[in-house]
């Protein structure tokens, strides 16, 4: 019976150390430690919104914050903004005017749920068409739908 009880604990401390982290490399910190160009992007498009929590990338240095009502952003070490997605959908004030209106003209009654910074512009998904990115140049011209 002993034999087997470290068998047994032998075998869970494996598993526990073969595990990665849940978070991979990333380590939470406090909202207070965001770069204030991070905070202030927060503050304007999500204002009665609570942080869930923050977390750090080890390796780039890379902020991803998780909000109560489900959204998520990912900032640049420098607290520059590289995508936000949302639950139902990503706050008017973060989306380029001439992207709101394209995807208000075709594809009325579909939301947007997701907006990137690529090199070339913007990436955006559609509520309901996930596997759909429509993309944008970096004045907000529509470039292509890839699907």
């Amino acid at each position: 019976m002993n034999t087997m009880l470290r068998l047994l604990a032998m075998t869970c401390l494996a598993a526990a150390i073969a595990m990665p982290n849940a978070y991979g490399n990333d380590r939470k910190i406090s909202y207070e430690q965001l770069p204030d160009s991070a905070k202030s992007f927060i503050i304007k498009h999500f204002p009665d919104v609570k942080v869930k929590f923050v977390t750090v990338d080890d390796d780039d240095q890379d902020y991803e914050v998780k909000l109560t009502n489900g959204a998520e952003i990912n900032f640049r070490s420098n607290g520059e903004w590289k995508n936000v997605e949302a639950r139902k959908e990503v706050p008017a004030t973060c989306i380029p005017a001439s992207i709101k209106d394209y995807a208000a003209k075709n594809y009325s009654g579909k939301k947007i749920v997701k907006l990137e910074k690529e090199s070339y512009g913007f990436e955006v998904k559609l509520s309901g068409l996930m596997e759909t990115e429509l993309k944008f140049d970096t004045n907000g011209n529509f470039l292509r739908v890839d699907r």
